[in-house]
């Protein structure tokens, strides 16, 4: 039998490796626990306690809030929790998420809820009155059956050990020979001599030149108020960056060593939202201090002496968004060719970019320190920000050029309203790649 090649060996026992590794990281997830359960005609938070008690899984809900008024009945095998969380939850308002080591019960107001179902009483034919309803009877018992299917992975895994050697023995003499020393001179040796006179194939005659290009952008917003902590919970909310873009047309002016450019492009900045609220939520809890009685004719006369004590509850809330703000721009730059060799050159630039909001979507904190939702109506209309950066350009031919250039950027408009109490602006650098066509 011909023997595998070792690298197959190598890509099986990786495969059996990564299928081990996976198997115990899923074993650390509580909602993938297995459950196995049975219990008639019971709330929500008896089963819930019940669940705890036998696998010393930690939930958090509040029982007068999650029972829904109806009675429960589970029978199941080796069912995962999160599909027997979500029977249970399907009729209530509630929802559910695993938050350290813990299981944490929700308010969703977002949740569709599946419809009560309600028995009605038929009335008696033999004596035309209609019978009491049993309690019991007329509340639904919801039954879930699981059904498991078991998947058996075999496989062989042959090794095969292959020990090769090779004796190779290499002998070198070297004899150096010295030979007198001549003085030639030697027209075919150039040296690089870069000229500040831009007389390259891009720049040989003035004249106008279109293009168009694509810009990658890194950037974070900076903020400003007078307000510190609502100016600290904006910053800390939105700490992760992500990658925008701006992209169009342009058109330049070439004049020796000068370049007037100007152009339309789509700009689009954004970054991450992620804040977790934690609310402390609780109630009164009385506890009975003593028990006094007075014996009286006829009856004892029983006196209890309590004590009440507030218990809070943590309930987080999580906020979530990529937010982002879509620009049409006018870019205003002027370039200055500073190094010049062959059909190589490298500029200077600086300028401003004049933008206009045409579309937000993103979450930010209002005065009172609740998380909103916003619009393109919520920010200003207007962005001004300055650029200066480096360039490289190289003509390919004699009418056509491409270039790179790499860029800082910094807005100098605030981008929320005046009546707004935290100012932000974006702080960038960027990379940006085009073509160019000389008429």
């Amino acid at each position: 039998m011909q023997k595998q090649p070792f690298f197959k060996r190598l890509i099986l026992i990786f495969l059996f490796a990564l299928l081990g590794t996976t198997h115990l990281v899923a074993q650390k997830n509580m909602l993938s626990t297995k459950i196995s359960l049975d219990i008639e005609n019971k709330s929500i938070s008896y089963i819930l306690s019940a669940i705890s008690s036998k696998y010393g899984i930690k939930f958090t809900f509040n029982p007068d809030e999650i029972d829904d008024g109806q009675l429960h009945s589970i029978n199941t095998v080796n069912t995962p929790l999160r599909e027997i969380l979500k029977d249970l939850l399907d009729a209530t308002p509630y929802d559910f998420k695993e938050h350290g080591s813990q299981v944490v019960f929700f308010r969703n107001n977002l949740k569709k809820t599946s419809p009560v179902v309600t028995t009605q009483v038929k009335p008696d034919a033999e004596k035309g009155t209609s019978k009491k309803p049993d309690t019991q009877a007329s509340e639904p018992i919801i039954k879930t059956i699981y059904q498991t299917d078991t998947l058996y992975i075999k496989d062989t895994v042959i090794l095969h050990k292959t020990e090769i050697k090779h004796d190779t023995i290499v002998r070198v003499d070297t004899v150096f020979k010295e030979r007198p020393k001549m003085k030639r001179s030697r027209p075919w040796k150039r040296s690089f001599k870069p000229t500040l006179i831009a007389d390259n194939l891009t720049n040989k005659n003035n004249g106008i030149s279109v293009g168009g290009y694509y810009e990658y952008i890194w950037g974070t917003p900076s903020y400003e108020s007078d307000d510190a902590e609502l100016s600290a919970m904006q910053k800390k909310a939105e700490t992760d960056r992500i990658a925008n873009f701006s992209a169009g047309i342009t058109g330049e002016y070439n004049y020796k060593r000068f370049s007037f450019r100007v152009g339309l492009s789509y700009t689009k900045l954004g970054n991450i939202f992620d804040y977790d609220l934690i609310e402390k939520i609780g109630g009164y809890k009385v506890d009975t201090v003593d028990v006094l009685y007075t014996l009286g004719n006829p009856d004892t006369i029983w006196t209890y002496v309590t004590d009440s004590s507030w218990v809070y509850t943590d309930f987080e809330r999580s906020y979530y968004n990529t937010n982002s703000y879509k620009y049409l721009e006018i870019p205003v730059h002027i370039k200055f060719d500073f190094l010049v060799s062959g059909n190589t050159k490298l500029y200077a630039l600086a300028g401003v970019n004049f933008g206009f909001l045409i579309g937000a979507n993103a979450l930010r904190f209002d005065e009172q320190r609740n998380v909103v939702k916003t619009s393109a109506a919520d920010y200003s209309k207007v962005s001004i920000s300055y650029q200066m950066g480096l360039g490289v350009a190289v003509a390919t031919s004699k009418n056509l050029s491409l270039f790179a250039e790499g860029a800082y950027k910094k807005q100098f408009s605030n981008m929320n309203p005046s009546t707004y109490p935290v100012e932000k602006r974006f702080e960038m650098v960027s990379g940006k790649a085009g073509i160019l066509f000389k008429f």
